[in-house]
C-alpha cells in the first residue's frame, strides 16, 4: 500500500491468497476471487470518528443534491456527529470556513471551495486497531472460546497472531475467528481487524497551574 500511494497510476491492492502476495493494480475493475483473495482500492484520506469512517473526497467537491436539512453546524465534529445519528445522511459538505452541512446522497460533484467527507463503514477503535462493523456475515474459521463482551474477545485476537477478527452470534455471544474469509448469516454480525494506527491528540490553548498544599 505505501507503494501504490506513491504511484501516481496505482488503483488499488490484490491480495492472492494462495501465493500469500500482495500486488499493485491499474484498474478499479473487480473479479472474483478464491479463499482469502481481497482487494483494496485507494481512495482519498480517511477521518474515524463517530461510529463511522469517513472518506475524504478531492478538494473542490460537495455531496450532490439538495442537503439533508435547514441545520448549518459550525464545525466538522459536530457535523460528522449529527449524521452518525441521522438516518439517510450520507455525509457532510464543508460549504465555506465553519459552515458544514449534511447531505443525502451518495455521489459527489464538483464545486469550487468546498470539501465532501462521505459516511464509510461502521467501525470500532480498540486496542490501537480499527475494527470494520460486516451486519449480517461471519468470519470463516471461527474459534471455540466464547466471549461475553466485544472487547475481551478483541483482546484475545489480537494476542493471535492468526486471528482476523471477532464474530457477534445472535445469543450475543462472541468468538474469534483466524480467517477473512465471509459468510452471509442473518442477525449476526462481525468485527474484521484492520490496520494497527497511532492516536493523534489535539491540545488547547488553556495553561493550567498547580499549587502545592504545604500544611
Amino acid at each position: 500500500m505505501t507503494a501504490c500511494e506513491k504511484a501516481t497510476t496505482c488503483k488499488g491492492c490484490s491480495y492472492v491468497s494462495a501465493k500469500k502476495k500482495y500486488y499493485q493494480a491499474t484498474t478499479k475493475v473487480y473479479y472474483l476471487g478464491e479463499g482469502d483473495d481481497k482487494a483494496y482500492t485507494k481512495g482519498g484520506k480517511a477521518v474515524i470518528k463517530d461510529g463511522h469512517i469517513w472518506n475524504t473526497k478531492a478538494s473542490g467537491t460537495k455531496i450532490v443534491g439538495d442537503y439533508l436539512d435547514s441545520t448549518t453546524h459550525t464545525t466538522l465534529d459536530a457535523a460528522l456527529l449529527a449524521c452518525s445519528k441521522k438516518t439517510g445522511c450520507t455525509g457532510v459538505t464543508k460549504t465555506a470556513t465553519k459552515k458544514f452541512r449534511t447531505g443525502k446522497k451518495s455521489t459527489v460533484e464538483e464545486k469550487t471551495g468546498m470539501q465532501a467527507y462521505l459516511k464509510g463503514s461502521g467501525v470500532v477503535t480498540y486496542k490501537l486497531y480499527t475494527w470494520t462493523i460486516i451486519n449480517g456475515m461471519l468470519l470463516a474459521s471461527q474459534q471455540k472460546t466464547k466471549y461475553t463482551t466485544y472487547k475481551k474477545a478483541m483482546i484475545a485476537c489480537v494476542k493471535a497472531t492468526k486471528c482476523k477478527g471477532v464474530n457477534k452470534m445472535a445469543d450475543k455471544k462472541y468468538y474469534t475467528a483466524n480467517s477473512a474469509h465471509l459468510t452471509a448469516s442473518s442477525g449476526k454480525l462481525c468485527y474484521l481487524k484492520g490496520e494497527d494506527y497511532t492516536p493523534y491528540f489535539t491540545y488547547d490553548s488553556t495553561v493550567c497551574t498547580t499549587t502545592r498544599d504545604t500544611r
